[in-house]
Protein backbone atom coordinates (compact mmCIF):
# COMPACT_ATOMS: atom_id res chain seq x y z
CA UNK A 1 0.00 0.00 0.00
CA UNK A 2 2.89 2.33 0.85
CA UNK A 3 4.52 1.55 -2.49
CA UNK A 4 1.27 2.25 -4.37
CA UNK A 5 0.92 5.58 -2.56
CA UNK A 6 4.47 6.47 -3.60
CA UNK A 7 3.67 5.66 -7.24
CA UNK A 8 0.57 7.86 -7.12
CA UNK A 9 2.58 10.66 -5.51
CA UNK A 10 5.26 10.67 -8.22
CA UNK A 11 2.64 10.47 -10.97
CA UNK A 12 0.87 13.38 -9.30
CA UNK A 13 4.11 15.38 -9.19
CA UNK A 14 5.15 14.65 -12.78
CA UNK A 15 1.72 15.43 -14.24
CA UNK A 16 1.58 18.64 -12.19
CA UNK A 17 4.93 19.83 -13.53
CA UNK A 18 3.97 19.03 -17.13
CA UNK A 19 0.53 20.59 -16.97
CA UNK A 20 1.41 23.55 -14.74
CA UNK A 21 2.10 26.24 -17.41
CA UNK A 22 -1.18 25.62 -19.26
CA UNK A 23 -3.17 25.16 -16.04
CA UNK A 24 -1.94 28.57 -14.86
CA UNK A 25 -3.10 30.13 -18.15
CA UNK A 26 -6.51 28.43 -18.06
CA UNK A 27 -7.05 29.28 -14.39
CA UNK A 28 -5.98 32.91 -14.70
CA UNK A 29 -8.12 33.46 -17.79
CA UNK A 30 -11.00 31.62 -16.13
CA UNK A 31 -10.90 34.11 -13.26
CA UNK A 32 -10.94 37.02 -15.72
CA UNK A 33 -13.95 35.52 -17.55
CA UNK A 34 -15.99 35.09 -14.34
CA UNK A 35 -18.31 38.06 -14.94
CA UNK A 36 -17.85 38.41 -18.69
CA UNK A 37 -21.56 38.53 -19.50
CA UNK A 38 -22.38 41.16 -16.89
CA UNK A 39 -19.44 43.37 -17.84
CA UNK A 40 -20.32 43.19 -21.55
CA UNK A 41 -23.96 44.02 -20.84
CA UNK A 42 -22.84 47.03 -18.80
CA UNK A 43 -20.44 48.22 -21.49
CA UNK A 44 -22.93 47.74 -24.36
CA UNK A 45 -25.20 50.57 -23.22
CA UNK A 46 -22.63 52.72 -21.45
CA UNK A 47 -23.80 56.35 -21.59
CA UNK A 48 -27.23 55.58 -23.10
CA UNK A 49 -30.35 57.27 -21.83
CA UNK A 50 -33.07 54.96 -20.61
CA UNK A 51 -36.52 54.83 -22.20
CA UNK A 52 -38.89 57.20 -20.41
CA UNK A 53 -42.52 58.13 -20.99
CA UNK A 54 -45.52 59.47 -19.10
CA UNK A 55 -47.39 56.83 -17.14
CA UNK A 56 -49.79 54.84 -19.28
CA UNK A 57 -48.00 55.56 -22.57
CA UNK A 58 -48.28 52.68 -25.03
CA UNK A 59 -45.16 51.17 -26.51
CA UNK A 60 -44.72 51.77 -30.21
CA UNK A 61 -45.59 48.83 -32.47
CA UNK A 62 -42.62 46.67 -33.42
CA UNK A 63 -43.86 46.59 -37.02
CA UNK A 64 -43.57 50.38 -37.16
CA UNK A 65 -39.98 50.32 -35.91
CA UNK A 66 -39.03 47.59 -38.37
CA UNK A 67 -40.56 49.48 -41.30
CA UNK A 68 -38.71 52.63 -40.27
CA UNK A 69 -35.42 50.76 -40.04
CA UNK A 70 -35.94 49.20 -43.46
CA UNK A 71 -36.72 52.60 -44.94
CA UNK A 72 -33.50 53.93 -43.40
CA UNK A 73 -31.51 51.19 -45.14
CA UNK A 74 -30.82 48.89 -42.19
CA UNK A 75 -32.76 45.98 -43.67
CA UNK A 76 -34.73 43.41 -41.72
CA UNK A 77 -33.31 42.73 -38.24
CA UNK A 78 -32.47 39.17 -37.32
CA UNK A 79 -33.71 39.45 -33.76
CA UNK A 80 -35.27 41.79 -31.23
CA UNK A 81 -34.48 41.52 -27.54
CA UNK A 82 -36.79 43.02 -24.95
CA UNK A 83 -36.25 43.21 -21.19
CA UNK A 84 -39.20 43.22 -18.81
CA UNK A 85 -37.98 46.42 -17.12
CA UNK A 86 -40.02 49.26 -18.59
CA UNK A 87 -37.08 51.66 -18.88
CA UNK A 88 -34.82 49.33 -20.85
CA UNK A 89 -34.44 49.94 -24.62
CA UNK A 90 -35.25 47.38 -27.28
CA UNK A 91 -32.20 45.71 -28.82
CA UNK A 92 -32.30 45.18 -32.59
CA UNK A 93 -29.59 42.92 -34.04
CA UNK A 94 -28.71 42.61 -37.72
CA UNK A 95 -26.73 39.90 -39.46
CA UNK A 96 -23.27 41.31 -40.24
CA UNK A 97 -24.62 44.69 -39.15
CA UNK A 98 -24.96 46.93 -36.12
CA UNK A 99 -26.71 46.32 -32.84
CA UNK A 100 -29.20 49.15 -32.29
CA UNK A 101 -30.76 50.28 -29.03
CA UNK A 102 -34.19 51.82 -29.59
CA UNK A 103 -36.58 53.63 -27.27
CA UNK A 104 -39.59 51.34 -26.91
CA UNK A 105 -42.04 54.28 -26.60
CA UNK A 106 -40.86 56.60 -29.39
CA UNK A 107 -38.97 54.33 -31.75
CA UNK A 108 -36.00 56.72 -31.61
CA UNK A 109 -32.58 55.10 -32.10
CA UNK A 110 -30.67 55.75 -28.90
CA UNK A 111 -27.44 54.53 -30.41
CA UNK A 112 -25.43 51.53 -31.44
CA UNK A 113 -23.47 49.29 -29.12
CA UNK A 114 -21.03 51.61 -27.35
CA UNK A 115 -17.51 52.19 -28.64
CA UNK A 116 -16.20 51.07 -25.25
CA UNK A 117 -17.86 47.69 -25.78
CA UNK A 118 -17.02 47.27 -29.48
CA UNK A 119 -13.44 48.50 -29.36
CA UNK A 120 -12.27 47.47 -25.91
CA UNK A 121 -14.44 45.22 -23.75
CA UNK A 122 -15.65 42.64 -26.27
CA UNK A 123 -12.27 42.30 -28.10
CA UNK A 124 -10.57 41.92 -24.71
CA UNK A 125 -12.86 39.11 -23.60
CA UNK A 126 -12.65 37.51 -27.04
CA UNK A 127 -8.85 37.36 -26.74
CA UNK A 128 -9.04 36.05 -23.17
CA UNK A 129 -11.51 33.36 -24.24
CA UNK A 130 -9.30 32.36 -27.16
CA UNK A 131 -6.33 32.11 -24.81
CA UNK A 132 -8.39 30.06 -22.36
CA UNK A 133 -9.60 27.60 -25.00
CA UNK A 134 -6.95 27.51 -27.71
CA UNK A 135 -3.87 29.35 -26.37
CA UNK A 136 -4.45 32.15 -28.91
CA UNK A 137 -3.99 29.81 -31.87
CA UNK A 138 -6.06 30.23 -35.02
CA UNK A 139 -6.79 28.49 -38.29
CA UNK A 140 -5.29 25.02 -38.63
CA UNK A 141 -3.15 25.60 -35.53
CA UNK A 142 -6.27 25.83 -33.39
CA UNK A 143 -6.52 22.03 -33.29
CA UNK A 144 -3.05 21.97 -31.71
CA UNK A 145 -3.99 24.59 -29.14
CA UNK A 146 -7.17 22.75 -28.30
CA UNK A 147 -5.22 19.50 -27.99
CA UNK A 148 -2.81 21.09 -25.51
CA UNK A 149 -5.53 22.63 -23.35
CA UNK A 150 -7.54 19.41 -23.53
CA UNK A 151 -4.59 17.30 -22.40
CA UNK A 152 -3.76 19.76 -19.63
CA UNK A 153 -7.36 19.75 -18.47
CA UNK A 154 -7.34 15.95 -18.46
CA UNK A 155 -4.11 16.10 -16.47
CA UNK A 156 -5.77 18.47 -14.00
CA UNK A 157 -8.61 15.99 -13.57
CA UNK A 158 -6.02 13.34 -12.68
CA UNK A 159 -4.41 15.75 -10.21
CA UNK A 160 -7.73 16.34 -8.47
CA UNK A 161 -8.50 12.63 -8.13
CA UNK A 162 -4.95 11.60 -7.18
CA UNK A 163 -4.75 14.57 -4.82
CA UNK A 164 -7.87 13.32 -3.05
CA UNK A 165 -6.20 9.92 -2.62
CA UNK A 166 -2.99 11.48 -1.28
CA UNK A 167 -4.93 13.86 0.97
CA UNK A 168 -7.08 11.12 2.48
CA UNK A 169 -6.16 11.01 6.20
CA UNK A 170 -4.80 7.75 7.55
CA UNK A 171 -6.91 8.33 10.63
CA UNK A 172 -9.99 10.46 11.06
CA UNK A 173 -9.20 11.97 14.43
CA UNK A 174 -10.13 15.61 14.85
CA UNK A 175 -6.50 16.72 15.12
CA UNK A 176 -5.56 14.97 11.87
CA UNK A 177 -8.49 16.47 10.00
CA UNK A 178 -7.74 19.92 11.38
CA UNK A 179 -4.22 19.74 9.96
CA UNK A 180 -5.45 19.16 6.40
CA UNK A 181 -8.72 21.08 6.40
CA UNK A 182 -7.97 24.31 8.29
CA UNK A 183 -5.29 26.96 7.93
CA UNK A 184 -2.70 26.87 10.71
CA UNK A 185 -0.49 29.64 12.01
CA UNK A 186 3.12 29.68 13.11
CA UNK A 187 4.33 27.06 10.63
CA UNK A 188 7.65 26.92 8.85
CA UNK A 189 7.51 27.89 5.13
CA UNK A 190 7.55 24.24 4.06
CA UNK A 191 4.87 23.19 6.56
CA UNK A 192 2.81 26.26 5.65
CA UNK A 193 2.87 25.41 1.93
CA UNK A 194 1.93 21.81 2.72
CA UNK A 195 -0.94 22.98 4.94
CA UNK A 196 -2.20 25.49 2.37
CA UNK A 197 -1.96 22.96 -0.46
CA UNK A 198 -4.10 20.51 1.50
CA UNK A 199 -6.64 23.12 2.63
CA UNK A 200 -7.10 24.69 -0.81
CA UNK A 201 -7.28 21.21 -2.35
CA UNK A 202 -9.92 19.95 0.05
CA UNK A 203 -12.29 22.91 -0.10
CA UNK A 204 -11.87 23.27 -3.87
CA UNK A 205 -12.40 19.60 -4.58
CA UNK A 206 -16.06 19.54 -5.63
CA UNK A 207 -16.18 22.87 -7.57
CA UNK A 208 -12.94 22.10 -9.42
CA UNK A 209 -14.09 18.55 -10.14
CA UNK A 210 -17.26 19.93 -11.77
CA UNK A 211 -15.45 22.63 -13.76
CA UNK A 212 -12.62 20.38 -14.90
CA UNK A 213 -14.73 17.33 -15.78
CA UNK A 214 -17.11 19.48 -17.85
CA UNK A 215 -14.05 21.01 -19.51
CA UNK A 216 -12.92 17.51 -20.49
CA UNK A 217 -16.27 16.98 -22.22
CA UNK A 218 -15.67 20.18 -24.21
CA UNK A 219 -12.15 19.13 -25.14
CA UNK A 220 -12.72 15.59 -26.34
CA UNK A 221 -15.37 14.13 -28.62
CA UNK A 222 -15.01 10.74 -26.93
CA UNK A 223 -15.95 12.34 -23.60
CA UNK A 224 -19.03 13.96 -25.16
CA UNK A 225 -19.96 10.64 -26.77
CA UNK A 226 -19.48 8.87 -23.44
CA UNK A 227 -21.95 11.23 -21.75
CA UNK A 228 -24.53 10.56 -24.47
CA UNK A 229 -23.92 6.80 -24.28
CA UNK A 230 -24.46 6.80 -20.52
CA UNK A 231 -27.71 8.70 -21.10
CA UNK A 232 -28.74 6.22 -23.80
CA UNK A 233 -28.70 8.81 -26.61
CA UNK A 234 -26.75 9.25 -29.82
CA UNK A 235 -27.26 12.99 -30.34
CA UNK A 236 -27.50 16.12 -28.21
CA UNK A 237 -29.85 17.81 -30.71
CA UNK A 238 -32.99 19.58 -29.55
CA UNK A 239 -36.40 18.04 -30.11
CA UNK A 240 -37.65 21.05 -32.05
CA UNK A 241 -38.84 20.23 -35.57
CA UNK A 242 -40.73 23.41 -36.43
CA UNK A 243 -38.83 26.03 -38.42
CA UNK A 244 -39.22 28.69 -41.05
CA UNK A 245 -38.22 28.13 -44.64
CA UNK A 246 -34.50 28.56 -45.13
CA UNK A 247 -34.82 30.43 -48.43
CA UNK A 248 -37.24 33.14 -47.24
CA UNK A 249 -36.49 36.53 -48.78
CA UNK A 250 -35.33 38.67 -45.88
CA UNK A 251 -34.75 41.66 -48.17
CA UNK A 252 -38.46 42.07 -48.85
CA UNK A 253 -39.79 45.31 -47.37
CA UNK A 254 -42.67 44.99 -44.94
CA UNK A 255 -45.81 46.87 -46.10
CA UNK A 256 -47.41 49.47 -43.84
CA UNK A 257 -50.29 47.11 -43.06
CA UNK A 258 -49.61 43.42 -42.51
CA UNK A 259 -52.35 40.85 -43.01
CA UNK A 260 -51.14 39.08 -39.90
CA UNK A 261 -51.44 39.16 -36.14
CA UNK A 262 -49.41 41.92 -34.52
CA UNK A 263 -46.08 41.01 -32.98
CA UNK A 264 -47.24 42.66 -29.75
CA UNK A 265 -50.20 40.29 -29.53
CA UNK A 266 -47.95 37.31 -30.13
CA UNK A 267 -45.54 38.67 -27.53
CA UNK A 268 -48.33 38.73 -24.97
CA UNK A 269 -49.24 35.14 -25.76
CA UNK A 270 -45.61 34.10 -25.45
CA UNK A 271 -44.99 35.76 -22.10
CA UNK A 272 -48.22 34.33 -20.68
CA UNK A 273 -46.54 30.94 -20.95
CA UNK A 274 -43.60 32.15 -18.87
CA UNK A 275 -44.78 33.96 -15.72
CA UNK A 276 -42.00 36.01 -14.17
CA UNK A 277 -40.19 36.41 -17.48
CA UNK A 278 -37.21 38.77 -17.48
CA UNK A 279 -36.53 39.03 -21.20
CA UNK A 280 -37.33 37.51 -24.55
CA UNK A 281 -35.65 37.33 -27.92
CA UNK A 282 -37.90 37.43 -30.99
CA UNK A 283 -36.54 35.83 -34.15
CA UNK A 284 -37.84 38.32 -36.70
CA UNK A 285 -39.58 36.44 -39.55
CA UNK A 286 -39.45 37.31 -43.22
CA UNK A 287 -42.80 37.95 -44.91
CA UNK A 288 -42.80 34.49 -46.45
CA UNK A 289 -42.39 32.81 -43.06
CA UNK A 290 -45.19 31.24 -41.07
CA UNK A 291 -43.57 30.73 -37.68
CA UNK A 292 -42.91 33.59 -35.27
CA UNK A 293 -40.58 32.25 -32.56
CA UNK A 294 -39.78 33.70 -29.14
CA UNK A 295 -37.07 32.60 -26.76
CA UNK A 296 -38.32 33.57 -23.31
CA UNK A 297 -35.97 33.87 -20.32
CA UNK A 298 -36.97 33.82 -16.67
CA UNK A 299 -33.38 34.58 -15.61
CA UNK A 300 -30.72 37.13 -16.50
CA UNK A 301 -28.78 34.54 -18.51
CA UNK A 302 -26.79 31.35 -18.28
CA UNK A 303 -29.65 29.28 -16.81
CA UNK A 304 -31.15 27.22 -19.64
CA UNK A 305 -33.55 25.45 -17.29
CA UNK A 306 -35.28 28.82 -16.94
CA UNK A 307 -35.75 29.35 -20.68
CA UNK A 308 -38.29 28.15 -23.20
CA UNK A 309 -38.94 28.46 -26.94
CA UNK A 310 -42.47 29.18 -28.10
CA UNK A 311 -43.72 29.85 -31.61
CA UNK A 312 -47.00 30.83 -33.23
CA UNK A 313 -48.53 30.81 -36.67
CA UNK A 314 -48.23 34.43 -37.79
CA UNK A 315 -51.67 34.50 -39.42
CA UNK A 316 -53.82 32.46 -37.05
CA UNK A 317 -52.00 32.68 -33.73
CA UNK A 318 -52.02 28.89 -33.41
CA UNK A 319 -49.22 27.66 -31.20
CA UNK A 320 -46.82 25.66 -33.35
CA UNK A 321 -43.94 25.30 -30.91
CA UNK A 322 -43.65 24.95 -27.15
CA UNK A 323 -40.30 23.74 -25.92
CA UNK A 324 -39.41 24.35 -22.28
CA UNK A 325 -36.16 22.92 -21.03
CA UNK A 326 -37.83 19.80 -19.65
CA UNK A 327 -39.28 18.97 -23.08
CA UNK A 328 -35.90 18.93 -24.83
CA UNK A 329 -34.01 15.75 -25.52
CA UNK A 330 -31.97 14.31 -22.66
CA UNK A 331 -28.77 14.75 -24.65
CA UNK A 332 -29.49 18.40 -25.38
CA UNK A 333 -30.29 19.07 -21.73
CA UNK A 334 -27.07 17.35 -20.67
CA UNK A 335 -25.14 19.52 -23.13
CA UNK A 336 -26.65 22.68 -21.64
CA UNK A 337 -26.06 21.53 -18.05
CA UNK A 338 -22.42 20.77 -18.81
CA UNK A 339 -21.91 24.08 -20.63
CA UNK A 340 -23.23 26.26 -17.81
CA UNK A 341 -21.99 24.11 -14.93
CA UNK A 342 -18.48 24.72 -16.27
CA UNK A 343 -18.80 28.48 -15.71
CA UNK A 344 -21.08 28.25 -12.68
CA UNK A 345 -23.79 30.17 -14.54
CA UNK A 346 -26.26 27.35 -13.92
CA UNK A 347 -26.69 28.81 -10.44
CA UNK A 348 -26.74 32.41 -11.66
CA UNK A 349 -24.45 35.08 -10.23
CA UNK A 350 -23.89 33.02 -7.08
CA UNK A 351 -22.65 30.12 -9.18
CA UNK A 352 -20.41 32.41 -11.23
CA UNK A 353 -18.90 33.80 -8.03
CA UNK A 354 -18.28 30.32 -6.63
CA UNK A 355 -16.64 29.25 -9.89
CA UNK A 356 -14.46 32.36 -9.92
CA UNK A 357 -13.35 31.92 -6.30
CA UNK A 358 -12.36 28.29 -6.71
CA UNK A 359 -10.69 28.93 -10.06
CA UNK A 360 -8.57 31.47 -8.19
CA UNK A 361 -7.95 28.82 -5.54
CA UNK A 362 -6.48 26.56 -8.22
CA UNK A 363 -3.73 29.16 -8.72
CA UNK A 364 -2.87 28.86 -5.03
CA UNK A 365 -2.73 25.09 -5.50
CA UNK A 366 -0.24 25.58 -8.34
CA UNK A 367 1.80 28.03 -6.26
CA UNK A 368 1.98 25.87 -3.13
CA UNK A 369 2.55 22.70 -5.15
CA UNK A 370 5.38 24.34 -7.12
CA UNK A 371 6.94 25.60 -3.90
CA UNK A 372 6.85 22.14 -2.36
CA UNK A 373 8.36 20.64 -5.53
CA UNK A 374 11.22 23.16 -5.59
CA UNK A 375 12.00 22.46 -1.94
CA UNK A 376 12.00 18.74 -2.66
CA UNK A 377 14.36 19.32 -5.60
CA UNK A 378 16.76 21.41 -3.47
CA UNK A 379 16.76 18.77 -0.74
CA UNK A 380 17.45 16.05 -3.31
CA UNK A 381 20.40 18.03 -4.72
CA UNK A 382 21.83 18.55 -1.23
CA UNK A 383 21.64 14.82 -0.54
CA UNK A 384 23.24 14.11 -3.88
CA UNK A 385 26.14 16.48 -3.15
CA UNK A 386 26.67 14.95 0.29
CA UNK A 387 26.73 11.52 -1.29
CA UNK A 388 29.51 12.50 -3.69
CA UNK A 389 31.44 14.63 -1.20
Amino acid sequence: MVQFRKIIFWCHLVVALLAMPVVVIMSATGVVLTYQRQIQDWADTRGFERSTSPEGTEEIALESIISTLQAAGYGLPNSIKKLSAADEPLVFSFEDGPTLYIDRYTGVILGERSALSEETVRPFFRDVRNLHRWLMTSGESRAIGRGITGASNLGLLFLILSGLYLWWPRNWRRSALRNVMLFRRGLSPKARDFNWHNVFGWWSLLPLLIMVSTGVVFGYQWADDLVLTVLGETSSASNSTVSNSGDADRDQVWPAQLDRLSLRELEQRATEHAPGWRSYTLQVPALADTLVEFRVYAAAGGQPHKTASIGFDWRTGERLLWEPFAAQSLGHRANRVIRFAHTGEWLGVIGQTIAGIFTLASLFLVWTGSSLSLRRLREWRKRARRGTG
